[in-house]
């Protein structure tokens, strides 16, 4: 069974992301293709950026640490460059600027943002539940709460 809300001021994440991505003409998928042509390039030039090797012992070896390490490196270096040069850090603070116009209402947006996106990664942890996808988590923007309108519903107030 699931229980779904059917409020009309309900707007996901991804929603927010789709529609900043029509005001600026930009294809929302294009992130994704500079991601992986990004991965492309650094692979055909013959260095790896995920190793074949997923066992833990793997990295107790003289070597393991400092080949997890770059391949660390070199995905954030890509999620930085995807993010300076295609998505602004400051999309939904922008967003929120835009709806809530007095101080009082973006306080009371910003504070439940984060008790809330706290509280269900602290669920997440604790209860081993499914991570939560942007196009998963809805904000009510009358009441400003956050809610998965997932199999098992919940909302967090």
């Amino acid at each position: 069974m699931r229980l779904v809300e059917d409020n009309v001021s309900s707007l996901s994440l991804l929603d927010i992301y789709k529609q900043w991505c029509v005001t600026l003409g930009v294809e929302r998928d294009s992130p994704i293709a500079k991601y992986y042509e990004r991965l492309a390039t650094i692979q055909a030039r013959g260095m790896q950026a995920t190793h074949p090797v997923t066992n833990i012992n793997f990295l107790n070896y003289i070597g393991g640490f400092q080949i997890f390490c770059f391949l660390y490196q070199v995905l954030r270096e890509i999620l930085k460059e995807v993010q300076t040069s295609m998505i602004p850090k400051t999309l939904l603070r922008d967003w929120a600027n835009a709806r809530y116009k007095s101080a009082t209402d973006y306080w009371t947006f910003r504070k439940m943002m984060m008790l809330q996106t706290s509280l269900a990664a602290f669920a997440e942890y604790v209860l081993h539940l499914t991570r939560l996808n942007p196009d998963m988590m809805y904000i009510h923007q009358v009441m400003v709460y956050l809610h998965d309108p997932g199999p098992c519903t919940f909302v967090l107030l």
